[in-house]
């Protein structure tokens, strides 16, 4: 996947509204140097959405898994400006199962990058997933950029286990 937004159109990892997009922006990034930028929302979180073309493979049922974003808002309206998360969670067979949605989030200053994220629980029968984005506006025109997603299992560490320096048994 292309988490950060750095190639081209033609190489997209995203399938996105299309509308007012510019995907690779170099306006504004959080990380690396693009970002995804929408200079015009919608007022209804259908208008604007970006969604991963292929599977986050190796997922479980009933595993907890966090996804995330970064975003920014250049407007003065930033105030105005909604998103959320939605994981769409598939079967082996590429079958949607069902889909969660995170929390509505909004912007507290503008032209600062936030981070945000959500925490979700895969269904039964989950052995892939799509992440998608959505943003809508209360009303003024805005511009938002969105950078750094990821998605990760609650349970996954990121330090290595200590070397095991004892293996004699425990006996009681």
């Amino acid at each position: 996947h292309d988490w950060s937004f750095e190639n081209s159109s033609p190489t997209a990892k995203w399938s996105y509204t299309v509308s007012g997009a510019e995907y690779g922006s170099t306006s504004q990034q959080a990380d690396r140097n693009k970002s995804f930028k929408w200079s015009t929302l919608t007022t209804n979180f259908g208008g604007r959405e970006i969604v991963t073309d292929n599977f986050i493979a190796g997922l479980v049922s009933n595993s907890s898994h966090t996804a995330s974003v970064e975003w920014l808002s250049s407007s003065l309206a930033f105030a105005e400006v909604g998103m959320r998360i939605i994981i769409e969670w598939y079967d082996s067979s590429d079958v949607l199962i069902s889909k969660g949605t995170g929390t509505e989030f909004s912007l507290a200053a503008q032209n600062l990058w936030e981070t945000v994220s959500s925490t979700f629980t895969s269904p039964s029968g989950t052995r892939k997933a799509k992440f998608r984005i959505q943003a809508k506006n209360a009303g003024s025109s805005t511009v938002v950029y969105f950078d750094a997603a990821g998605f990760w299992a609650g349970d996954w560490d990121s330090t290595p286990p200590a070397a095991i320096s004892d293996l004699t048994a425990l006996s009681s």
